[in-house]
């Protein structure tokens, strides 16, 4: 924008009039330059302007290097699409007139002859010309001759502009060309050597070479932006962006020669501050030199950083020397005059600090390290003197002794008064002194020494397969500032927790721990570090040998160490191997018993060589847990006990028991899930056992014994201590659990001791191992001490002599079942049980068979497990009950290849009257083994079934109570039940005889006359026993009589929906009395060959009539023609399906054929 020039107005003093006057027109200028303003400046301009400023940040990383041009800038996300837009924009504005730039430079400078030079300068040049028209590119010519140039290789003419100070060539076409432009100087002599200074175009990355001359003088360009290089006898590097070209060769030292004469001398004033990060020197150089000075030229050390300099007719700076010798060389035109002062002002960052060095005992309270001060020191003259001062932070040793430099000390009031107010900052000034040459004080200074103490306590916890540590350690900084401590521990120690106060950071290397503090300064600081070491072990080992390995005992580092404290907690002996400045200090257990470990207390004063743990190998724990249950039948008991073995800490090979010989006798033990090898010794009462796995035992095991001893009525049972014994070093632990079964139907006598006290662990013996008679009745115990006793008794009551003997007395088996062609059986028993007959019915079932329901007087009852494949079923006290038993049998083999043995339920060896129906498909005969079941007819089983209910109903007449409901119901009901079983075999008598129809009427009118027989019998009981309205009651039921209007009727309740089985196949009937002591099966299937369809009764009439039927009709249909019509047609079609589907897919085929025979003859 263009800027608008306002007036200046002299201060006056103005009046009230006055300032209204001048108030109109000032108002107007101001809007007049607002609006000019607003309409010259394009809008996008205003709009940038007011525009965020781009910030860029240059990294910070590593040591600082001054001679490195930075490389990398930092810019945020959106300052970067800002510049990248306005890039963009800027090169999809550009017009025709951008010019011509240069990309790249070099120049060359060799000698011709003795006084002259040829300057060849190379440019690289990029025409933007849209258009493509020539553009020229002008370069200076003052203090040259012989100009010429050549573009891309081909000469081109060289205009020379008015004043004969600048030159031009012209570059056409668009793209990039090369211009190599000539020229010839001649250097000037003066009285340090040959100087040639020529204006040059500024290029960015422009390079120099400079040869050297004839008679080997040292080359030099002074204003040289980069690195030079040595090379073939010249100079070689960067140039940079300057616009004089400056070369010098001066004279070469020798013998009676000098590079420059030195003239004059500098005063200087050195202000020196030393600072944790760094040297920071001021300096001010007042140069006397009559003749005036032109180049400063100062010998500074490596690493110095020479902040910019504002010095009158300052031209250029430059870095002369070698890495070792540098040189500061300021260019000054014109001359400095005399006495004129230079302030410079330099920095010297500190070098990386070193980790301390490893050190064991007391920390020696060294003095700091000696700071040497930067050398600054003038070049070129004849005499350097003057005075420095030294300062340091406050909490800083050290200070600047006049000798060391070797001059005299002033005071310090004397410098300041020289120098001035000396620069804020929280620094001490600490010695001032006068030098007569270039001074090099190395002070003893840096921050006040850190003395730190330490006080360690570690713990060391011996466990299986590792130790852990736990060290705590008190810190007391007894001078100075402690930042950082560090520590040395062993490689392999597993770092848990790292706590201190203060603590910012902590770190860990292969051997050593280091801990960073922050914050506000602490006297005292308590560290806690906890970790843990491996200690591999072969658990399955058995008697390993003692264990060593390094002790973690810290070792810290620079820090004064006083006498600490080790502690070993371990389950066995445990101690450190002895050294110099260990001492015992005393050992004692870790708790009561004897089995409690050991803690063993070391005192540790300066101890050099590492230090061992050598321990004995732990002892495995061993926690065992019996669970022993005894269930007591009426005259025997069966044992069952299960040991599981939890090892930890190591292994054991061998399990040692205890038990009694009445119960070790017939007992059988066994190591789940691995063989075992068993050693018994009897001594009396009392038998070892000695199980040795093949395996040893580490971890969890199962031992399970089992024995089934007999014993007489009313003997008193003691239940087995079954006892493990101590393993050897092992450290044992036991829990006991016992479990009595009542399983006679009786009450127990239960006596215990002291030790054995009543639980309810409901969880202890749901295992499969203890899995018997589910729903008994159980007493749990809990032995809490040693020796104790646990007696058992059954209580028998006065029965009738004999009951319970003989069992449980059933009246009738009725089973109906059947009988698949792979032997599996399914189906339903119904057992009439005498009263009086005991607590349970037992029932056998054989071949792996399992009970699917049972119930006891039309009431689901849950059978009791007794042992494998004989069931409990409980019965009601007192009366007569009725069982039913829903079984399901597996598969059997066959011991021939047809023939199956069929097992069924049975109640015990008592002979019991047997109904037997079997049902099996067609191709499935059943037969009778021996002469226990007889093969009978349906109606003779219904006949026998009605002949025992009238028996059962004839012994109930004598106890029945007239005035109970309920008795009077089941009277009527079995009324009712034996007549519809007669009806039912009065119907079954007529088909179960084959033969003529005589003889069936016959075998039924048998039938009939043995129902009425039984109908009279039980008619006249009735009447004996006045209870003639029942048998009415159940004959109005049947409908076999009218109810009596004056009488109300009886009402029999709806009988219980009865569970059934599912009956297929032909039924097969079988009466017997099986029992006795055989278990030998009673029936036997045999699957036959299915009978061919000829092999039926009837087959060759059926096949004769099939063949004949179609022809036969074919033959009628013929013959009546049309009078029959499509009736006829089809009323002979159905004829030969029905045949057909009555014969098969064969004959149906053969009638469709002899159909077309017959419908096609002639």
């Amino acid at each position: 924008p263009r800027r608008i020039r306002g007036a200046i107005w002299e201060s006056q003093a103005s009046t009230t009039s006055r300032a209204a006057n001048l108030g109109a027109p000032l108002t107007l200028l101001v809007l007049v330059g607002f609006v000019a303003s607003a309409l010259s400046a394009p809008p996008e301009l205003a709009g940038r302007d007011r525009e965020p400023p781009i910030l860029a940040l240059f990294p910070y990383d590593g040591p600082p290097d001054p001679s490195r041009a930075p490389d990398r800038v930092l810019l945020r996300l959106e300052d970067y699409d800002r510049l990248r837009a306005l890039a963009e924009e800027s090169q999809s504005q550009a017009g025709p007139g951008v010019g011509i730039g240069a990309l790249a430079a070099s120049h060359r400078v060799a000698w011709q002859g003795d006084r002259d030079v040829l300057v060849e300068s190379e440019f690289e040049l990029s025409n933007d010309a849209r258009s493509g028209s020539a553009e020229a590119w002008d370069f200076p010519v003052e203090d040259v001759r012989d100009v010429s140039a050549a573009l891309d290789d081909v000469a081109v003419p060289v205009l020379v502009r008015p004043g004969g100070r600048s030159a031009s060539v012209l570059v056409t076409g668009r793209g990039r060309h090369r211009l190599r432009v000539r020229r010839t100087a001649t250097p000037r002599r003066g009285a340090a050597g040959l100087m040639l200074s020529l204006s040059i175009n500024p290029v960015a990355s422009a390079r120099v070479a400079v040869a050297g001359s004839p008679s080997g003088e040292r080359i030099e360009v002074p204003n040289a932006r980069g690195r030079l290089d040595a090379r073939d006898g010249g100079l070689d590097g960067a140039l940079g962006p300057v616009g004089r070209l400056e070369a010098r060769w001066l004279a070469a030292p020798g013998p009676g020669a000098q590079r420059v004469a030195d003239a004059g001398a500098v005063d200087g004033l050195i202000l020196w501050d030393a600072e944790p990060a760094g040297d920071h020197i001021r300096a001010r150089l007042t140069y006397h030199n009559p003749e005036g000075t032109s180049v400063l030229r100062l010998a500074l050390d490596p690493g110095l950083v020479v902040r910019p300099v504002v010095l009158p007719g300052l031209t250029d700076v430059t870095w002369e020397g070698t890495a070792e010798h540098l040189e500061w060389v300021a260019s000054v035109d014109p001359p400095l005059p005399c006495d004129a002062t230079v302030s410079l002002e330099l920095w010297r960052p500190s070098p990386p600090t070193t980790a301390p060095t490893p050190t064991s005992g007391p920390c020696p309270a060294d003095e700091p390290a000696r700071r040497p001060m930067p050398r600054i020191e003038p070049l070129g003259v004849e005499r350097f003197s003057g005075a420095v001062a030294f300062r340091r932070p406050t909490d800083w040793l050290g200070r600047l002794a006049a000798d060391a430099i070797g001059g005299e000390a002033i005071t310090d009031e004397a410098f300041v008064k020289a120098w001035g107010n000396l620069p804020d900052g929280p620094l001490t000034l600490s010695g001032t002194a006068r030098f007569f040459r270039a001074p090099a004080p190395a002070p003893r200074t840096g921050p006040v020494p850190d003395r730190v103490c330490v006080q360690t306590r570690v713990q060391l916890d011996v466990g299986a397969g590792r130790v852990g540590m736990d060290l705590e350690a008190d810190l007391a900084e007894v001078s100075g500032r402690s930042y950082r401590v560090e520590l040395e521990a062993p490689a392999d120690l597993r770092l848990v927790k790292v706590e201190a106060d203060g603590l910012t950071d902590w770190s860990r290397t292969s051997s050593r721990i280091q801990l960073r503090f922050d914050g506000p300064p602490l006297r005292q600081r308590a560290v806690r570090i906890q970790g843990w070491m491996a200690a591999p072990s072969d658990p399955l080992t058995i008697g390993a040998p003692g264990q060593e390995i390094a002790a973690p005992w810290p070792k810290w580092v620079g820090v004064e160490s006083r006498p600490g404290s080790l502690t070993i907690v371990a389950p066995a002996r445990a101690q450190l191997v002895p050294a110099p400045g260990l001492t015992l200090l005393g050992t004692a257990p870790t708790g009561p018993g004897a089995e409690s470990g050991t803690s063993t207390r070391y005192r540790i004063d300066q101890v050099e060589a590492p230090l061992r743990l050598r321990w004995e190998p732990e002892p495995p724990r061993v926690t065992v847990q019996v669970r022993s249950q005894m269930t007591v039948q009426p005259d025997w008991a069966e044992w069952v006990a299960v040991l599981r073995y939890d090892v930890t800490g190591g292994a054991i090979d061998a399990v040692p028991l205890k038990l009694p010989t009445a119960w070790a006798t017939e007992a059988q033990v066994r190591v789940v899930g691995d063989a075992h090898q068993l050693t018994s010794e009897t001594r009396e009462a009392t038998t070892f056992w000695m199980i040795r796995p093949e395996h040893p035992i580490w971890g969890t095991r199962r031992l399970v014994v089992r024995s089934t001893p007999r014993f007489e009525r009313g003997e008193t049972l003691a239940f087995p201590d079954l006892a493990p014994l101590r393993i050897g070093s092992a450290r044992e632990s036991r829990d006991t659990f016992l479990r009595v079964v009542n399983a006679t139907g009786r009450d127990l006598s239960i006596e215990g001791s002291p030790g054995v006290q009543a639980t309810d662990p409901r969880a202890m013996f749901r295992t499969e191992v203890f899995a018997g008679l589910a729903g008994l009745p159980a007493n749990t115990y809990r032995v809490r001490a040693e020796g104790w006793s646990l007696k058992v008794q059954p209580q028998y009551d006065r029965r009738t002599p004999g009951v319970d003997e003989a069992g449980p007395l059933v009246s009738l088996a009725d089973l109906r079942f059947t009988v698949a062609r792979d032997g599996s059986t399914q189906g339903m028993a119904r057992y009439e049980v005498e009263p009086r007959s005991g607590p349970f019915l037992p029932i056998e079932l054989a071949g792996g068979a399992e009970p699917l329901w049972v119930a006891v007087n039309d009431l689901p009852t849950r059978p009791w497990r007794e042992a494998p494949g004989r069931w409990l079923v409980p019965l009601e006290e007192g009366g007569a009950s009725h069982v039913e038993l829903i079984w399901r049998g597996p598969p059997v083999a066959a011991p021939t290849r047809t023939e199956r043995p069929i097992l069924l339920p049975s109640t015990g060896p008592a002979r019991v009257p047997t109904l037997v129906t079997v049902r099996a498909p067609e191709d499935v005969t059943i037969r009778s083994l021996g002469r226990a079941l007889e093969p009978i007819g349906p109606d003779q089983l219904e006949l026998a079934r009605a002949e025992w209910s009238a028996r059962r109903i004839v012994e109930t007449l004598g106890g029945l109570d007239r005035g109970s409901l309920r008795d009077r119901e089941s009277l009527v009901s079995a009324l009712v039940r034996l007549e519809l079983r007669l009806r039912g075999a009065e119907r079954a008598a007529f088909w179960s005889v084959a033969g003529p129809s005589p003889a069936r009427d016959e075998h039924a009118r048998q039938v009939r006359a043995r129902g009425r027989d039984m109908r009279a019998s039980l008619t006249g009981a009735i009447e004996t026993a006045a209870l003639d309205e029942f048998a009415q009651a159940a004959q109005g039921e049947l409908g076999l009589a009218h109810d009596t209007p004056c009488k109300p009727a009886l009402e029999i309740p709806e009988p219980p929906a009865p569970v059934r089985a599912c009956r297929l196949g032909l039924p097969r009937c079988f009466q017997g009395e099986p029992g006795g002591q055989s278990r030998s099966p009673w029936l036997a299937a045999t699957t036959v060959n299915p009978r061919g369809f000829l092999d039926r009764d009837g087959g060759w009439a059926m096949v004769l009539t099939a063949l004949a039927a179609p022809v036969a009709f074919a033959a009628l249909v013929r013959r009546a023609g049309r009078s029959m019509g499509r009736r006829g047609v089809a009323i002979s079609l159905a004829l030969i399906l029905a045949i057909a589907a009555v014969s098969g897919p064969w004959m149906l085929a053969a009638m469709l054929v002899m159909t077309a025979l017959g419908l096609f003859a002639r």
